[in-house]
């Protein structure tokens, strides 16, 4: 320290000492490589509840150069998007416990993954599901202990980190991909950069919180409730499903077949809820926060597309 992020992830990389820098740094190689094939399964699985293909999340998870540079250059971006995928696997299977513990992952790197976290437990809190909230508390309750042994006073230092080690695009706003190294980059730079940064930055909050709070699925595609697709959900199982005619009188199954209904909707709505607010949370940063370089872009930020419009 100073470091511009919270000192977990150093603790994570300890584990690597032993086996010697050579083959700690084909050991990290594996992890990141692992995280991106990971995430492209765990989006692949969850794609057609929001009406986008399986090949599309995989062609936009593992498809481009940008990403695989990131895995070569031991960027975390790609364990990131494994946490975020894992954690909207998690939330539609109910899992709840595990999900905030992976939520919790997301703030190895705070200005990526603040959005999302918002966003999701917003959604949480609104929905009763207590146990994400809960479990992802008690996770940053023991990576923040856990770090205050190792570190004493890494939060005020790393609140300092960027006066001691300016941002790169501070001196080279080209370097970023947010909208505002955007601006920066071509001269807009004082109020003029609050306003435009704001602008845009506030409505994409706003849209979010409602999602979250309303489960508003506008942002979403349509096409799979459009088509009558059926989107498994734990919420219901076979026996919710509309009975085969077995000869006994209708009137008999009515009720449990309006009740299935009621819950695969319910299901296919928070699928769909969920989807809006992983795709926006991933996208989001790139638009409210100060700084992200391409790669954070190509491997957060364009699968995300899948997800929305």
């Amino acid at each position: 320290l100073p470091y511009y992020y919270p000192p977990w992830l150093a603790l994570a990389c300890s584990v690597l000492l032993p086996l010697g820098w050579p083959a700690a740094r084909v050991a990290w190689l594996l992890v990141g490589i692992a995280s991106l094939v990971g995430s492209g399964f765990l989006l692949a699985r969850r794609a057609p509840a929001c009406g986008a293909a399986r090949a599309d999340a995989w062609a936009l998870t593992l498809g481009l150069a940008c990403s695989w540079k990131a895995v070569v250059m031991g960027q975390v971006a790609p364990m990131l998007l494994l946490a975020a995928a894992a954690a909207w696997h998690l939330l539609a299977r109910r899992r709840d416990a595990a999900a905030g513990v992976a939520l919790a992952l997301l703030s190895t790197k705070p200005q990526l993954g603040a959005v999302l976290l918002a966003g999701v437990m917003l959604w949480c809190l609104r929905q009763r599901r207590w146990q994400a909230p809960a479990s992802f508390a008690i996770m940053m309750l023991l990576l923040c202990l856990a770090s205050s042994l190792a570190f004493p006073g890494w939060p005020a230092a790393m609140a300092g980190a960027t006066q001691a080690t300016p941002l790169p695009s501070a001196l080279y706003p080209g370097l970023g991909t947010t909208l505002a190294t955007a601006l920066q980059a071509v001269g807009v730079h004082g109020a003029w950069l609050a306003l435009a940064c704001a602008a845009v930055g506030l409505p994409l909050l706003a849209s979010i919180a409602v999602a979250a709070w309303t489960g508003s699925t506008l942002t979403l595609r349509s096409g799979a409730a459009a088509s009558g697709v059926s989107v498994a959900h734990p919420a219901f199982d076979d026996r919710d499903a509309a009975c085969p005619d077995s000869g006994l009188d209708f009137d008999a199954h009515s009720d449990s077949r309006s009740h299935g209904a009621a819950h695969q909707a319910a299901g296919l709505r928070d699928e769909r809820t969920l989807a809006a607010l992983f795709g926006l949370g991933l996208l989001a940063p790139f638009f409210v926060m100060p700084y992200a370089r391409p790669y954070d872009f190509a491997v957060l930020a364009v699968p995300a597309l899948v997800l929305l419009l």
